[in-house]
């Protein structure tokens, strides 16, 4: 998870795609999938940064093909324990009742979290 911490908003861009992929991509097929419209040398800055960060990795084979080392679960489960931790001193309490409170949230929409959370503590006690 070394190179989580260190991923620019740019770079997460090319990890979207690498994630979406499910196997490896060369820099030309990245650049092709890639919803900005960046130049081919930014997209292949910004993949050899994130070689340098350790968060994709390259083999090569011919050409060079590149995959994700950093999962997408461990980068959103960095940030959201980031979030959490800056904006809600690490509580997620405090967390649940500032979203509890936005008026955009519906008494359906409070039942399916409560049914997520419940859901979840059940895999997690299978899962000891």
């Amino acid at each position: 998870m070394s190179g989580v911490s260190k991923i620019m908003d740019s770079e997460f861009e090319i990890m979207k795609v690498l994630w979406a992929a499910k196997e490896a991509l060369t820099a030309n097929e990245i650049f092709e999938r890639l919803a900005k419209a960046w130049s081919k040398s930014t997209a292949v800055t910004l993949i050899n940064r994130l070689v340098e960060k350790g968060a994709v990795g390259s083999v090569k084979r011919g050409v060079y093909f590149y995959s994700p080392i950093v999962t997408e679960e461990e980068y959103l489960r960095y940030h959201a324990d980031h979030f959490l931790q800056k904006m809600f001193n690490g509580n997620p309490k405090n967390l649940l009742a500032f979203f509890c409170s936005h008026e955009g949230i519906t008494a359906e929409d409070l039942d399916e979290i409560r049914r997520g959370i419940e859901a979840g503590g059940e895999r997690d006690e299978r899962n000891m």
